[in-house]
């Protein structure tokens, strides 16, 4: 969670057009996605091993994936994350004529 936030402390630091930033903003978004997806197979596996004749253990399991499916936990990073790519793809968008090259102009053809 830290490690996403970091990414996305940094993305911010750049223009909105910056690549640095879209780098940064994409890396938190992979950070989050993982922690999600491990966080599941975790949930899965202690489901697999969970002790059916022992109610802690099913409560426990119960309140782990209440957590996951409740709690936002890494969903703030990936919501900034994607956020942040949004912005990232407006100032693309508004400065296209600094980035695209058009080979096909008859100037430029070889």
């Amino acid at each position: 969670m830290e490690l996403a936030q970091n990414h996305i402390n940094k993305a911010k630091k750049f223009e909105k057009d910056d690549a640095e930033s879209c780098k940064n903003y994409l890396e938190a978004a992979r950070i989050a996605v993982i922690g999600f997806e491990k966080e599941c197979d975790q949930i899965l596996v202690q489901a697999e091993n969970c002790d059916l004749n022992k109610p802690e253990k099913v409560e426990n399991l119960r309140l782990r994936i209440d957590n996951y499916l409740h709690v936002d936990s890494l969903r703030f990073e990936l919501n900034d994350a994607v956020g942040g790519l949004k912005d990232c793809r407006e100032g693309l968008q508004q400065n296209v004529d600094k980035y695209i090259q058009w080979p096909w102009v008859k100037k430029n053809r070889r």
